[in-house]
Formats: C-alpha cells, sequence, structure tokens
C-alpha cells in the first residue's frame, strides 16, 4: 500500500539529513530531532536518482530530485 508522504519544501532544513544519507549515516529528522529516519535512494538510471528522508515520528519527509547517485 501506498502511502501519501508529508513533504516538507524546505530544502535547507533538510539537506544536513541528506549529507548524512550520501554518507553512509543514519540521518537525523530536522523538525523533531528523531534519529531513526527511512531514507530511500532510488537510481533512475545513468546515476541520475531522488532522495526522500521520512521521519516516522513527526511524519515529515525531505525530497531531493535530480541527485547524482554514486555506487559507493
Amino acid at each position: 500500500m501506498l502511502k501519501k508522504l508529508d513533504i516538507d519544501n524546505n530544502i535547507n532544513r533538510w539537506l544536513p539529513a541528506f549529507e548524512e544519507v550520501m554518507a553512509g549515516k543514519n540521518a537525523t529528522c530536522p523538525i523533531c530531532g528523531n534519529a531513526h529516519t527511512d531514507p530511500v535512494v532510488m537510481d533512475l538510471g545513468e546515476g541520475i536518482g531522488f532522495v526522500t528522508i521520512t521521519c516516522p515520528k513527526c511524519g515529515k519527509t525531505g525530497y531531493f530530485s535530480r541527485v547524482k547517485i554514486t555506487k559507493n
């Protein structure tokens, strides 16, 4: 079953969490401080994709599109 995401469009607020995910670390939610977020990194082909970081505690999601995905 698909769940509708409650996307927070403040990219600057989510940027530190994005950097943590891309470094292979756990991301901290910038809204509520929860250290256990659910990141999804999706490669849509040719190394370009998107990243979502959803917090199961507060339900907010950060979304980054046109992300360069590397195989590290």
